[in-house]
């Protein structure tokens, strides 16, 4: 095979796997935030609104604590939660993180050293109460190597909605984690 032979048939290789990866619309996505109790909290609808966009767009997106199960006979729901994230089943794990989720803060305390956990997340969170060694959580926020603060504004607009979008967009084309954003 000569020169030109070679730098075609790679040329043709490489359009066939960005192809491939186009073609992968479909990811597992858990969406992790604060409680969806009530409807008139902006955080859960929030929350919920990102899970029904990435539906929208074809993805199975989930609310973790939906898939664990309270019984003393099994670990503890943070452990089955975990368990749940690390595995190869899901592709994608958002973290929004508002004002009011204090749960929150726990989860992202116990996955943050979780490398199979940590390499698939984007943690969203309020850049007010966000500047480095402020508080605990605010330190765990930057064991993220993906994560965006976001303003009122942008909370209360699509802004988040369309970022996770794109964020799944781009992990289910293999662009992951080139476009992603780092903070801090």
């Amino acid at each position: 095979m000569n020169q030109s032979n070679a730098e075609f048939e790679s040329f043709i290789l490489a359009k066939v796997r960005t192809k491939a990866g186009e073609a992968r619309q479909s990811l597992r996505v858990a969406v992790l935030g604060p409680g969806l109790g009530s409807q008139d909290y902006p955080e859960g609808q929030k929350r919920k609104q990102i899970r029904d966009a990435l539906e929208d767009d074809g993805h199975h997106a989930f609310f973790p604590e939906e898939s664990v199960i309270s019984d003393p006979l099994l670990p503890p729901l943070i452990d089955q939660e975990r368990e749940l994230l690390a595995g190869t089943g899901v592709d994608l794990i958002i973290i929004l993180h508002t004002s009011t989720s204090i749960g929150v803060i726990a989860e992202m305390g116990n996955f943050v050293s979780v490398p199979e956990i940590n390499e698939k997340t984007v943690l969203l969170f309020p850049s007010v109460y966000y500047k480095p060694d402020q508080n605990l959580a605010a330190n765990t926020a930057r064991g993220y190597p993906v994560r965006m603060p976001y303003s009122d504004d942008h909370f209360d607009s699509c802004q988040l909605v369309s970022e996770c979008r794109k964020w799944a967009h781009d992990r289910a084309t293999g662009r992951w984690p080139g476009s992603m954003p780092h903070s801090f």
